[in-house]
Parts: C-alpha cells; structure tokens; sequence
C-alpha cells in the first residue's frame, strides 16, 4: 500500500515498477498524487495499481498530525493485511503502534527481491539518490543489495 510520497519518489526513479510489483493505493493518495506531479506522469505511475477503497476511522490522537489521506491509507493497509509503504516517519510510527507491517522505500525496494533483478534495485536507488532524504538509509540498503 504505498502512500503519495513513495509514488511521487517512483515516479522520479522508475515509474513503470508500482504497475509491476502488484501495489495498491487508495483514490485520495492518487488525488494527491496528480496534484504534485501532474495528470500524466500520475497517470504512467499508477498504471496496473489497484485503488482499493479508503477506510474510515474515528481519530485515537495519535494522529492528529497525519492528513486525512494518510490515515485512511493506514487504516486500509491494516484492513487489507497490506505492508504500508511510506518515507512520513509520523505515518509509519502510527501505523506501527496499530500493528500495521511497513516500509521505508529503499526497504521496499529491497523486498523486491525475486520481483525485479539486482541491477534494476540498484539503478532506482542510484535514480533516488538525488531527491531521497535519508541518505545513509538509502546507502545501507544499496549495499546490501549489492550482496544479493
């Protein structure tokens, strides 16, 4: 279940790989989606992803500096038995604290593996680089997948 972060950053790095990969979102993250990279380069993003339908969910607290996006994406991926993938520390302490599996997208790259070729990871690490954050995340994994 990836979030509008994850997509925008795959739709730098590789925008073909969520139709690929078998990974669902929900009809708000592609809303918002649109909105930061534009109609079409939203549109090659989400080509064979499935949207699934949002779940509501009555606030714990816990959330109240997560949008109404992000808890609903959460809150499906739970539902669903998905692994929420998103790079919002904040998203991925809440969904944590519900039992929600998740993944950073490097880490989600890595769990790729057997779905996508070593040199395909290495090359969306490299294509991240530039605009990923955490720097050092994105380093530790990259050498890991180099001993795959």
């Amino acid at each position: 279940m990836l979030n509008t972060t994850v997509l925008v950053y795959l739709s730098e790095a590789k925008p073909d790989l969520p139709g690929r990969v078998d990974c669902h979102t929900i009809s708000e993250v592609a809303s918002e989606l649109s909105f930061i990279v534009g109609e079409s380069e939203a549109s090659a993003v989400l080509e064979g992803v499935s949207i699934v339908d949002a779940v509501k969910t009555k606030s714990k607290g816990e959330e109240r500096w997560l949008s109404t996006a992000d808890i609903q994406l959460a809150a499906a991926a739970k539902s669903s038995g998905f692994v929420l993938v998103s790079d919002d520390k904040k998203l991925l302490s809440a969904a944590k604290q519900n039992k929600t599996k998740c993944l950073d997208t490097p880490h989600f790259i890595e769990s790729l593996t057997g779905k996508i070729e070593k040199s395909e990871a290495l090359e969306i690490l490299a294509r991240l680089k530039p605009v990923y954050l955490r720097k050092k995340l994105l380093e530790s994994v990259e050498k890991r997948i180099r001993s795959w």
